[in-house]
């Protein structure tokens, strides 16, 4: 590689996304100091903050989005796809990229649209068993497709598929080469519902407290999303349980560390970093996912033991709390559960995709 060459990484919007990109960005760095790299995305405050702490430079565009919406605002969003495009391009232009890279969301879209109309190489990346549909379209322009899991072969062409695994945050892969920290005195339990929180995990687990015993037994560790956080800060510390309750939690590896238990939502990225430190986990499946791709990734992963699912349909704080109950007095079967979470674990994914893209790409 040269020191003039460019890259776009485009997409974002949650962290399953954002993180993944970020671990691509800094694995190219480490090779190759002088790549600049630009992210394009709708530029929300989640990802200026986390993208600035990083000390990357962000570019926003105005993207319509396609998935989940009605009839209208599907022919709405068409309408306004052009002038995102338009935006994109203008960007492009400025910056004169050697390659765009799409992380998924359907921010990536224009960003690679405009990247193929400028004849620039593109590549993907694909967290989920089944690919999202920005994805699943924009496959047809990418020159190269990188992929978490095996299971999406079949959604793509053949001849453009590298199977890295999910590419992890740094923290995480530093993570897992040290000890576990963990209390002996004390039962852990870490709640993620993703970089904004889930409200039904929140309340869930919040009526849970009503149900447990021996509550000087127990610590929470909880990530509630800013607009739960007193509330569930609050039924902590009504039922005088030890907790530790953040909107967002920045050093999430070390966290990671200390639970002996973790309750999350089922994205690609939460999943890929747990198996990688081999925790175990009870997934809450976000129902209304697309393509119903959290379910599926939870459940590849419960038929082997792995880990155990919980529908939100059938999430209550009762049941919760027996299940806690439960792992609480066998600590022994969480142990088993994380070795078999351990096996699907790839640390190494950021490495293998900039290594290929410096190789094949940019080479």
């Amino acid at each position: 590689m040269t020191n003039t060459n460019k890259i776009i990484i485009a997409g974002g919007v949650t962290g399953g996304h954002l993180f993944p990109a970020i671990a691509i960005a800094e694995e190219i760095l480490k090779r190759e100091p002088k790549t600049e790299i630009l992210f394009v995305s709708i530029g929300n405050d989640f990802e200026k903050k986390i993208l600035s702490k990083k000390g990357f430079k962000l570019k926003s565009i105005k993207t319509p989005k396609l998935k989940g919406t009605t009839i209208l605002k599907k022919i709405e969003a068409l309408i306004k796809l052009p002038a995102a495009v338009f935006a994109a391009l203008i960007i492009i232009k400025k910056f004169s990229p050697n390659l765009i890279i799409g992380v998924g969301s359907y921010s990536s879209a224009p960003v690679l649209i405009a990247g193929k109309l400028f004849g620039i190489k593109i590549a993907i990346c694909e967290q989920n068993i089944i690919p999202g549909i920005t994805n699943r379209y924009l496959s047809k322009i990418a020159n190269r497709i990188y992929i978490a899991f095996k299971n999406s072969e079949k959604y793509f062409n053949n001849k453009k598929i590298l199977h890295t695994g999910n590419p992890l945050r740094k923290e995480i892969i530093k993570a897992e080469k040290t000890e576990t920290i963990s209390d002996n005195k004390n039962f852990t339990v870490l709640i993620i519902g993703g970089s904004q929180g889930a409200f039904a995990i929140n309340k869930a687990v919040t009526d849970s407290l009503n149900h447990i015993k021996n509550k000087q037994k127990i610590t929470f560790i909880h990530q509630s999303g800013i607009n739960d956080q007193k509330k569930v800060k609050n039924q902590y510390s009504n039922h005088k349980i030890k907790n530790t309750v953040c909107a967002f939690i920045d050093d999430i590896a070390s966290v990671y560390q200390k639970a002996d238990i973790i309750i999350a939502r089922a994205g690609a990225t939460t999943i890929s970093e747990i198996t990688a430190l081999g925790k175990a986990a009870i997934y809450i499946p976000f129902p209304y996912a697309a393509d119903g791709h959290q379910e599926l990734n939870a459940k590849t992963l419960e038929k082997v033991g792995a880990c155990e699912v919980i529908s939100e349909k059938n999430l209550d704080g009762k049941k919760l709390a027996e299940k806690l109950k439960y792992y609480g007095a066998n600590i022994n079967k969480l142990k088993e559960m994380g070795k078999k979470a351990k096996k699907f674990g790839k640390i190494n994914a950021a490495e293998i995709i900039a290594n290929d893209i410096i190789k094949n790409l940019l080479g």
